[in-house]
């Protein structure tokens, strides 16, 4: 997990005020209060990942070099294998 400061995650974030007056370009947030925003980018790439990884199919491109999917029950079971225990 990253936080502010880390070096690794960049986030952008826009703001507008209401169209009758300019934002406030000087406004600033807290570092601490970006924390969450970091935290939440990291899950949603790691979803985002994951979800890639499990939807994917066997592909074939340049020269018939062929990428495999995973192996869904074969995960599943090492999953499985791996679980801790329920409290």
């Amino acid at each position: 997990m990253a936080h502010h400061a880390s070096g690794e995650i960049f986030l952008a974030f826009a703001a507008r005020g209401p169209a009758d007056r300019a934002a406030d370009r000087t406004a600033r947030v807290a570092d601490r209060a970006l924390d969450p925003l970091c935290a939440a980018t990291v899950e949603a790439t790691e979803e985002a990942v994951l979800n890639a990884l499990w939807r994917a199919v066997d592909t074939t491109g340049r020269d018939g070099r062929t990428a495999r999917a995973l192996p869904r029950d074969e995960v599943l079971a090492i999953l499985a294998a791996h679980r801790p225990p329920a409290p």
